[in-house]
């Protein structure tokens, strides 16, 4: 028995090594890069059809969902930088983990036998790489496509324990392995400060909220609070070394527009999918102009205070 827990010990990361690996080839294959970026050109052009009322939902749905940011007019990148919410438009775990979880659920009534739960697993590190490669394959994005791909394959073996900071070091070393260049993007570089400050910090302090009262809306702030404080923290030297600045209200922005933000992604993705079944989707379409204008109307009042 205990030979057997050592084995797994040993395989279980070198399994979540190997697979990273994998998704890691996959990211630099000429025929997955020519697929994902004909599928970032057609997601694109579907957004475009949709007739919105408003001209900054097409240009905002297309970079939060593709990354792709050339529709955006400078007022409202601006809008976005001041208040101190420029990483909403940087696709990164936030985005790929909304949807990452998106298509768990959907897929969980499928069951949790052993044969659907690898069969899950496989489609879902299957998605999240091919979505890694069509928007780009950025570092923040490939970080976090290296932490699904890792906390997946220990979830076939339910009974090893694994550690945040463990996934968090193991995707770091994966990755510079693979790209020894990247350690030299700043945009690598914040992400991983981010999640250390989220691992060490965050999740501690979210601990702090009093006990028996660990539900309600109270909670959901404090939370997300804790996860913005920490990143803010451990970020904040580098930024302000690299871009000179500091965005003084970035735990309300974050507060704010962080629901919205998801929101809108959620949104988004059904919008777009009844458009391509040709369903009938003028309220979508018109729910969608509101939450982008309320997104961009919370970010512009931050951004003036």
């Amino acid at each position: 028995m205990r030979g057997r827990k050592m084995l797994e010990e040993i395989i279980v990361p070198a399994s979540a090594g190997v697979l990273c690996s994998i998704a890691l080839s996959l990211l630099k294959s000429l025929p997955a890069i020519s697929a994902a970026s004909g599928a970032a050109d057609a997601l694109d052009m579907a957004i475009r059809r949709i007739g919105f009322s408003e001209r900054t939902t097409p240009a905002l749905m297309g970079a939060l969902l593709t990354g792709n940011k050339s529709y955006l007019d400078y007022a409202t990148i601006g809008i976005f930088r001041k208040s101190g919410a420029s990483h909403l438009l940087a696709l990164s775990g936030l985005h790929l983990g909304f949807i990452y979880t998106l298509i768990r659920k959907m897929l969980q009534p499928l069951g949790n036998s052993p044969v659907i739960k690898a069969v899950r697993v496989g489609t879902v590190m299957g998605f999240c790489t091919f979505y890694t490669i069509m928007t780009g394959a950025g570092p923040s994005i490939t970080r976090a496509l290296l932490f699904i791909v890792i906390n997946e394959t220990c979830s076939l073996n339910p009974e090893r324990k694994k550690s945040g900071a463990g996934v968090l070091f193991l995707a770091f070393i994966i990755q510079v392995a693979a790209m020894p260049g990247v350690v030299r993007s700043v945009g690598f570089q914040l992400s991983y400060l981010a999640m250390a400050g989220i691992f060490l910090l965050g999740i501690p302090m979210q601990k702090w909220f009093p006990k028996g009262r660990r539900t309600g809306i109270l909670k959901r702030i404090w939370d997300a609070s804790a996860i913005s404080i920490s990143c803010q923290a451990f970020t904040a030297p580098l930024s302000w070394f690299y871009f000179h600045s500091f965005p003084r209200h970035f735990l309300l922005a974050n507060i704010l527009a962080l629901p919205v933000t998801e929101a809108a992604i959620l949104l988004s993705i059904i919008t777009i999918t009844a458009e391509g079944c040709n369903i009938s989707c003028n309220p979508l379409v018109n729910a969608c102009d509101y939450i982008f204008g309320l997104l961009v109307r919370i970010l512009e009042t931050i951004s003036i205070m």
